[in-house]
């Protein structure tokens, strides 16, 4: 039997497919998921790049789970990696479900996971509760555990603000506290119950102080009960009363930052300089608000997409809502929802009414890539030649390429809200590409490439001033057509559908039900058909009639209804609405599954302790939303989401189960089903106690084929049955500690995928079942020292078991090792502690204001000799406050690999002209250093 090992020169070339906490490795990129995250903080995804191909840009794509709409955003290169932070606001129990693409400079892509369908397969992790309680408005609570938590937002006035005293109203948001009883609640100002002067109307409650506040201090405290008559955590803030605004300076209250930061990153020898400057305000009146915030990048370029970011939204009340410039608004799932788009959105949010309008441009014009063949292209195989004159002539062709259309957008949704209870919206976009914004001309400075194939011409980059000047000698020509381009037709697609909501026992009970149908036109070159060109291509009978309908009576002109939509049957998708198959068999499930449409039915139920989700969605094949361009088509998925809380909410318990499938047609060759069972258990006590966490799940696949591929003896050809199931195993236990000077968090992971041929004993005993487990071990500690330090140190150890064949065509599992550890660390520097008595006679407000932070990281593959390899990082960087609201900031990181097999590959691996030096088995992989000046005001 031969050695089945992995070399070590291979380890950037495997593809790992780690889960939840299990690190992310492959030809292209190292990454660890996150570990460890807490609803509602700020959690950062890092993609390092691991080889050379040079990244332009990367987006980063999250969505709550079993949600069916990511949201983007985009990444920042930071000292060799890409950095896209998702933001505590959207960090939600029980998980997060990303993914990153990353964009290459000669037009290819990475993906992370590495996979045909990333947004099919996309990468999780798991987010844990904290019993702490954050208030959206920064309010106090009590942190007695034995109160009820529910979500009421304050609206008036805001904690700490400073308020006229004839402008005084107390308004708090009882809109999504459904746990609540809104007949038993007290109101208390200053100690005084003034409930009796309250009201409740539109799920905001509401109080205005018979007279005038008097200047100063004032405290707000409000009770309520549950249904049930279970104690809700009390509601306490304080703001203050002055005298009155004397005049419009007094009135207007701002704040903002302005920051600028330099960069310079090197990775694989390629070095990446960069400047941005980034400005954020806001300001406020007794009635208006206004932020406005602006990027600029030395990265924006013509050739690219727009890099540069700027925004301004206003909000009028809490009735109008304009944004203007780089905006991420939200419709519908199906329709829009997080997508950017450059333009303006305007939400009018009036009692009963909502409307919203959104216009703008997803995609900027791009007249072609700097870069060879990124405006022309010649098509080797497609030369003519003309003989019908004097001289036979040689016509090469020539297309246009490195272009995108500027795509443009229009939505809007209007829905009608009856007292809370009752909710129907209508909505509809609209997305095209602007195709004569394109130039057929391009520079003469751009070159294509051409190829020995063609006769007469020698093989190298021409301009098209050159290749015409060349082919004009020989009395040849060039076609360039009009349209019909090598990178892309334009396309047009509208959105129609509605949604409805009905709320039941105090919106305690929800039904929520949504409908959406598409059509798309991949093509509007060729401009909307008449009924006699359709005539010809739809029915083979020359009777001036459409399948027997004439076409004198009346059909309807598709060029009236250019303004909507480019109506040609030869690119519309769909073609008609119903599966004709599925029609003539089941006329019900024809109108069910129709190709284009999407929808969903949901009901959601939140009593006592239990929270409860049924919902059925369905996605055609044939739908597609340029709005929402991640939306996975072709599937169908049944959920049923159980969460019950027991013990005050320290423990709790979540069931689900999901069923999804991808046959909506008949057509459909070869279905698969997916049947996934979950189970999670949260443990949290309380501050200081031991908290614990279980993850199960079960995910069975099966594809309904019950037979194998045969030749005429018998012999197998082929077995194409999956019947397979995948068990992952997610657990975590936080053991929280307190010393004298120090605090302490340890955190023990351990995540396992294993998977399981459930056919395997009515198999070929030669058949090959390809899918990998993965084991993962996982250890953080995290410490804090007094004020001045902190300290954060991890370990992590995976294990991947890959199936192979060997030379006796035996199946074996090769099992692969990596091991990771980081550490990192955050100090206040402090004069009393240095004892730098000199430098606090020097700079007497010295004292607090430098922190240094820094780190070190290190990976390896667990071989030993030639194969082994190491990766070691290190990072070091500061802040400093130089006067009062200005900070300069800056870090530098350099990362290296080390691989003793360099030394014996003939590769010239460090880049120096030498192959197999001495220096080879140490190289740089990347670094890099930025320095950021910010003031905030």
């Amino acid at each position: 039997m031969s050695n089945n090992k992995i070399p070590a020169k291979l380890f950037f070339k495997i593809a790992i497919l780690f889960n939840s906490i299990c690190a992310q490795n492959n030809v292209s990129y190292y990454h660890i998921s996150p570990d460890n995250v807490k609803y509602g903080v700020n959690t950062e995804i890092v993609v390092l790049p691991a080889n050379n191909d040079p990244i332009s840009s990367g987006l980063l794509y999250f969505r709550e789970k079993n949600e069916i709409s990511y949201q983007e955003i985009s990444m920042e290169f930071v000292a060799g990696s890409w950095i896209g932070t998702i933001p505590g606001d959207r960090v939600m129990m029980p998980g997060i479900e990303y993914l990153v693409i990353l964009q290459k400079e000669n037009g290819g892509k990475i993906s992370v996971p590495f996979a045909d369908d990333p947004f099919e397969n996309p990468l999780q992790f798991i987010v844990r509760g904290d019993l702490k309680n954050t208030s959206k408005n920064n309010s106090s609570f009590n942190d007695d555990v034995n109160f009820i938590r529910s979500d009421i937002l304050i609206l008036t006035p805001e904690p700490g603000s400073l308020n006229p005293s004839d402008e005084v109203v107390i308004a708090l948001s009882l809109f999504n506290a459904t746990n609540i009883d809104q007949e038993n609640y007290k109101l208390m100002l200053n100690d005084e119950d003034v409930t009796d002067l309250s009201i409740i109307a539109g799920e905001v409650l509401t109080f205005v102080p018979e007279k005038e506040l008097v200047a100063g201090f004032h405290k707000v405290k409000v009770l309520f009960k549950t249904p049930f008559g279970l104690d809700v955590k009390p509601l306490e803030w304080s703001f203050n009363v002055n005298k009155g605004m004397v005049n419009f300076a007094e009135a207007f209250k701002y704040k903002g930052s302005i920051n600028g930061k330099n960069s310079i990153n090197s990775a694989s020898g390629i070095t990446l300089a960069e400047n941005e400057l980034n400005i954020k305000f806001d300001g406020e009146l007794s009635w208006v608000k206004a932020r406005y915030n602006l990027k600029k990048s030395s990265r924006e370029s013509p050739f690219i997409q727009p890099q540069n970011r700027r925004a301004l939204s206003l909000q009028v009340a809490d009735y109008l809502k304009i944004e203007f410039g780089d905006i991420y608004p939200s419709i519908s799932p199906y329709l829009l929802d997080g997508k950017r788009v450059r333009g303006q959105h305007i939400n009018l949010d009036l009692p009963y009414v909502n409307v919203q309008y959104v216009k703008g441009e997803i995609n900027r014009e791009i007249q072609y890539k700097n870069r060879l063949d990124g405006a022309l292209k010649i098509i080797e195989n497609d030369t003519k030649i003309d003989s019908s004159g004097d001289n036979i002539v040689s016509i090469y062709s020539l297309t246009r390429n490195g272009y995108t259309f500027p795509q443009n957008i229009w939505a809007t949704r209007l829905s009608l809200d009856v007292f809370n209870f009752f909710d129907f919206g209508f909505h509809f976009l609209k997305v095209k590409d602007d195709f004569e914004k394109i130039q057929r001309s391009v520079p003469g400075s751009v070159t294509f490439a051409v190829d020995s194939t063609l006769d007469s011409i020698n093989a190298g980059e021409y301009s098209l001033s050159q290749f015409s000047q060349l082919i004009s000698l020989m009395g040849d020509s060039i076609s360039i057509p009009e349209k019909n381009w090598a990178n892309g037709s334009p396309v047009e697609n509208i959105v129609l559908g509605f949604d409805f909501e009905k709320a039941l026992d105090n919106r305690k009970l929800l039904f929520q039900a949504a409908w959406n149908m598409s059509w798309t036109n991949n093509n509007i070159w060729d401009g909307p058909m008449t009924w006699e060109e359709a005539d010809v291509l739809l029915d083979s009978l020359d009777n001036d009639s459409l399948l027997n309908i004439p076409i004198s009576d009346g059909l309807p002109d598709p060029s009236d209804y250019e303004s909507i939509i480019t109506i040609n049957p030869q690119h519309m998708v769909p073609l008609v609405p119903l599966d004709p198959i599925t029609f003539e068999k089941n006329k019900i499930r024809a109108l069910i599954n129709m190709p284009s449409s999407a929808f969903n039915i949901k009901v959601k139920g939140s009593y006592s302790f239990n929270n409860l989700l049924i919902e059925y969605r369905q996605i055609g094949p044939e739908y597609k939303s340029l709005g929402n361009p991640y939306l996975t088509n072709n599937i169908r998925e049944f959920i049923i989401n159980d969460r019950v809380s027991t013990l005050g909410r320290r423990l709790m318990f979540s069931f689900g189960y999901k069923s999804r499938d991808n046959k909506l047609s008949e057509t459909v060759v070869s279905p698969l089903s997916t049947k996934t069972l979950s189970f999670n258990t949260t443990l949290v006590p309380g501050p200081g106690a031991v908290s614990l966490i279980l993850n199960l799940q079960s995910i069975n696949q099966n594809n309904g084929i019950d037979s194998v591929i045969t030749t005429n003896y018998g012999a197998v050809l082929k077995d194409n049955r999956e019947d397979s199931q995948a068990l992952n195993t997610m657990a975590s236990i936080n053991i929280p500690s307190l010393g004298a000077t120090s605090s302490s968090t340890i955190a023990f992971n351990l995540n396992t995928i294993t998977h399981k041929d459930k056919l395997a004993e009515y198999r070929d005993p030669g058949y090959f079942f390809q899918k990998s487990d993965t084991k993962s071990y996982s250890a953080v500690i995290s410490t804090r020292f007094d004020k001045s330090l902190s300290t954060a140190f991890s370990i992590n150890s995976t294990s991947l078991y890959t199936p192979v064949i060997g030379n006796d065509n035996n199946i074996l599992k090769v099992e692969s090792n990596w091991f990771s550890s980081t550490f990192s660390a955050n100090y206040q520097m402090s004069t009393n502690i240095l004892s730098l008595a000199w430098l606090e006679s020097l700079l007497p407000d010295f004292d607090n204001k430098l922190r240094i932070k820094g780190g070190m990281d290190y990976l390896t593959n667990g071989e030993k000799g030639e194969n082994k390899i190491m990766m070691f990082g290190f990072k070091l960087g500061g802040d400093v406050d130089i006067i009062k609201n200005l900070t300069l900031s800056s870090q530098m990181s350099i990362r290296m690999n080390y691989a003793r097999s360099n030394l014996s590959d003939g590769i010239d691996n460090d880049r120096n002209n030498k192959i197999d030096d001495s220096g080879e088995n140490l190289i740089i992989n990347n670094s890099g250093f930025y320095m950021t000046l910010g003031y905030r005001f």
